[in-house]
Formats: structure tokens, sequence, C-alpha cells
């Protein structure tokens, strides 16, 4: 079984500017060519317009070097680079080389869920907060005077318990701001 290679070559005619300044793209397809001496046949290269053309590059980045890895250094630098958010190795690489800034994006599981369930919190203090109004207007209108005081006493007790605990949980939260600012510096 013969295995045919097909290859794809679009190129930009920068020698050959139309009015707009644009440069038109070419196509090449290549077939069953291994190098540029190989003997040709007559269908083994074809080349075409694409009928499209670009603006060129100004100032092309057109030097590049090379750089290898050990398998440890490869870990680390994949590890700096998931940790910078740059989607582009090549970008990363040149703003490390030139001295950019580093920004490190990190997201801490047991920080979002934390902040999860104080939202969560939140929501069951707003409902609580709606619920005793509701019970204080339907103690005033279903029961006498004396037994909703009665009511309202116990009923404050149970508030001062919950803003109490309330209290607790915000200095908890800032306790966990100020050890969390800490472990960012």
């Amino acid at each position: 079984m013969k295995v045919s290679k097909f290859k794809v070559l679009l190129c930009l005619i920068k020698s050959n500017l139309d009015k707009q300044g644009k440069a038109p793209i070419m196509g090449r397809i290549t077939l069953n060519r291994s190098n540029l001496f190989a003997c040709q046949s007559k269908n083994s290269m074809a080349q075409f317009s694409c009928k499209l053309s670009c603006n060129p590059k100004l100032d092309p980045a057109t030097n590049r070097y090379s750089v290898n890895f050990s398998s440890e250094e490869d870990m680390r630098f994949l590890k700096m680079f998931d940790r910078s958010g740059m989607t582009s190795k090549s970008a990363f690489i040149k703003a490390r080389i030139f001295g950019e800034p580093f920004h490190v994006v990190t997201f801490d599981k047991s920080q979002h869920e934390y902040y999860t369930k104080l939202s969560d919190f939140h929501a069951q203090f707003r409902m609580v907060d709606n619920n005793y109004n509701q019970t204080l207007k339907e103690l005033k209108s279903h029961f006498s005077e004396r037994r909703a005081m009665a009511l309202v006493c116990k009923l404050e007790k149970y508030m001062m318990e919950f803003v109490q605990i309330l209290h607790e949980v915000v200095e908890l939260t800032n306790r966990y701001e100020k050890r969390r600012i800490g472990m960012d510096y």
C-alpha cells in the first residue's frame, strides 16, 4: 500500500502589494514530494491564488530562539504559565525575558466554598428577618396583648441569640480575611 503525503502551504506575497497596501495570499498544494530536489511529476504541485489579501505586519517578529527544558524545569515552567493566566506560551516567555510584571491568577477552592456558605447564611438571615416581622404582625392580630407580649419576649430572646451568632460569623470572617491577606504577601 502506497502512502501519500499531502501538504498545503499558504504564504503572503509581500513583494506584490495591491493599491490598498495589502499583500495577496497564495496557496500551494504538494502531493508525494519529500523535498525540493525530488523528481517533479506533472501533478505533484499546484499553486493557486486564494483571492484574499491582508495587511502585512510592519515589524514582523521573525527572529526565533529555542530553549530546551529538562522534565523538572518543564513542570516548573508549565506551573508558572498556568498561574499567569496567559494563553500564549511565547508571549509568556517574552514577558518574563523583558521583565514585564508577572500576574498570578489563583483559585482557592476552600475560599470559594467559604464564601458560598457565607452567602447562603446571609440569605437565611434575610429570611429569618422577614419571618420575624411576619410573626410580630400575626401575634398582634391573633393573641391578646398579654399573651402576645409573653411570646414576643421569647422571640426577642431567640433573636438576641441569633444576633450573637451573627456577630461571631462576622468576627470569624474578619479573621479569615486577615489570614488570607497575610498569605497572599
